[in-house]
């Protein structure tokens, strides 16, 4: 019997730089897309939301309908419900789209806090064998093949949580999570550390750990673990996902698989620069 999967969608942010560079744009060539959350943002005629569910339509044994889950804020749920409803019907908004009812950037809970929840809340971790994490403002490049990822994590038995990985260059150590990598006795790239925006002479790897995780039973129970040790410390011991995995892989197998690269929308030029790109490649 194949393994149940769920997928997570991280969408409870605010894309406060997005929407600033957004406001300052001489051009106002974006002006449409003030307050739209980064998930639902039009690229080459889909939302990320959208492009993400057409990789994972893909998957012989996923059912996007029952198997593709959100997390929000109060602040954007009423626009993700709207999609939701259009997209799949207004049970959906209920079942698998989780709302953290943070109303600010000043007031979120942080990523691991929304991950232990949603997991928690709509069911995954007691459902599913295993639950796919994606961050809402990133997609990988055209050459990611999901069910090859998937394959591969699956049948990599000793690990609790399997992540993507990708070579970053030094003047790019200080925006990402830098991963430090050995190889196992069969050939898998096993993690065994994890810093949060190194400069580039703090460490010799140049492996970047973007959100995206399969997190098997073992790792979501750490999740829910993690939560429950750090809340207490306030939003910077939660904020960021790299957190978590730096924190598992002491903990738990955890192996990383390469990807060529990824799209992260973090302000206007980098929405731009996915806009450009995703025009020459654009989705089947």
């Amino acid at each position: 019997m194949s393994a149940r999967l769920a997928a997570l969608v991280l969408a409870a942010g605010y894309g406060s730089r997005l929407q600033r560079d957004i406001r300052n744009d001489p051009e106002n060539s974006h002006e449409h897309l003030l307050g739209v959350p980064k998930a639902l943002l039009p690229i080459a005629g889909r939302s990320i939301l959208d492009h993400w569910i057409h990789h994972l339509g893909a998957l012989p044994s996923f059912n996007p309908q029952s198997d593709f889950f959100l997390v929000t804020n109060d602040a954007f749920h009423e626009l993700f419900a709207s999609w939701a409803t259009h997209r799949f019907g207004s049970a959906f908004v209920d079942s698998n789209i989780f709302n953290d009812h943070s109303t600010s950037n000043e007031t979120r809970l942080g990523a691991c806090v929304d991950m232990a929840l949603a997991i928690e809340q709509l069911g995954i971790w007691k459902n599913y064998d295993g639950v796919l994490v994606i961050a809402g403002d990133t997609l990988f490049l055209a050459d990611f093949e999901i069910n090859e990822f998937l394959k591969m994590a699956w049948e990599n038995t000793k690990a609790g949580c399997v992540v993507a990985a990708y070579t970053v260059s030094d003047a790019d150590t200080k925006k990402v999570g830098v991963m430090e990598t050995t190889v196992d006795d069969v050939g898998n790239e096993k993690v065994t550390g994890l810093v949060e925006k190194p400069g580039p002479d703090a460490t010799t790897s140049r492996l970047a750990c973007p959100c995206f995780y399969l997190l098997k039973s073992e790792g979501m129970a750490k999740l829910l673990e993690f939560v429950e040790e750090h809340k207490s410390l306030g939003l910077e011991a939660v904020d960021a996902s790299g957190l978590f995995v730096a924190w598992l892989v002491q903990r738990c197998p955890t192996y990383a698989l390469r990807i060529s690269g990824r799209l992260d929308i973090g302000g206007l030029d980098s929405l731009r620069d996915a806009e450009a790109y995703l025009s020459q490649h654009h989705p089947k």
